[in-house]
């Protein structure tokens, strides 16, 4: 090989391997550049970040000396009227909600003991149930909730146009006592203000469900079940809603209520069509006893 042609390979050569180190090398400067980007973002929100946790941590403080310098009245023994009378002011400070209340025994020891309540068939609105269960556990006496169920119930209202939301709840509360006469009584205790949470767990903002109005002449009259017949209307379950009929309301399919009949539980739908006449005849299901 002719030495000008081999020095010209070995200088391409040369030329290209520089060329793709350099290329490699601002690839590597790229992405050292947008890390450095995203460091920088970071610290500047770090500022803002760290204002929100001296925030919190304050108030965690705050929080934790409050509970922490509570004073609480422990009886000697379990009186039945004392823990009733913090029950009933629990009521009053929730609002109105539904309750019953068994007595369930006692569990014992030397120097402590503690009344077993059954707080059950429970209904009201969260934030009151929150003001009752906060007022029991932080309120003068020693008592604690041990054991708590909560179900969210949906009943449609009449028209079908809206939805009352209502919790069914069901507790167990423990009165503590003692055979220590100092604690039965304290004047510095007292009950803690209420704050209500900034958030209702049973009606989360992002799935809130918008309840359809269902119209007369939405309704299918083979689908329908008649639940009550009562003043000249008939109240009759349709697609979960439930929805009131009178005579000559028309449905769906051209149908009309034509008869509705309270001694027989029955309502008539009529279509007349090309002389001929369809008539859709639904009554109520009365469930047999077993």
């Amino acid at each position: 090989m002719h030495v000008k042609t081999r020095n010209s390979i070995i200088l391409g050569s040369t030329w290209l391997a520089m060329t793709a180190a350099l290329f490699f090398w601002q690839l590597r400067q790229y992405k050292e550049l947008d890390q450095l980007d995203k460091i920088n973002i970071e610290l500047a929100n770090l500022s803002s970040l760290i204002v929100d946790v001296d925030s919190l941590t304050v108030r965690a403080a705050e929080v934790k000396q409050a509970y922490d310098s509570r004073d609480k009245e422990i009886p000697l023994n379990d009186q039945l009227p004392g823990t009733y009378s913090s029950i009933i002011a629990g009521l009053d400070q929730a609002g109105h909600m539904k309750l019953g209340i068994d007595v369930a025994g006692r569990q014992s020891a030397p120097d402590w003991g503690y009344a077993r309540y059954i707080l059950k068939d429970g209904e009201g609105q969260f934030a009151n149930i929150y003001r009752f269960i906060h007022y029991l556990e932080n309120g003068k006496n020693l008592q604690k909730i041990y054991a708590l169920q909560l179900v969210q119930v949906e009943n449609p209202g009449p028209d079908s146009k809206s939805v009352t939301r209502t919790i069914r709840f069901q507790m167990e509360l423990h009165a503590c006592y003692s055979k220590y006469a100092d604690l039965a009584t304290s004047p510095t205790a007292a009950a803690l203000p209420v704050t209500l949470p900034r958030f209702n767990p049973f009606s989360p903002q992002f799935a809130r469900a918008e309840v359809k109005e269902i119209l007369p002449a939405d309704v299918v009259p083979k689908e329908v079940e008649v639940r009550l017949i009562i003043a000249g209307k008939a109240l009759v379950k349709f697609r979960n809603a439930v929805i009131a009929l009178r005579v000559g309301d028309m449905v769906k399919g051209g149908y009309v209520v034509s008869n509705i009949d309270a001694e027989l539980g029955v309502v008539d739908f009529t279509l007349e069509e090309g002389g001929q006449t369809r008539r859709v005849e639904k009554s109520i299901q009365f469930e047999k006893k077993k």
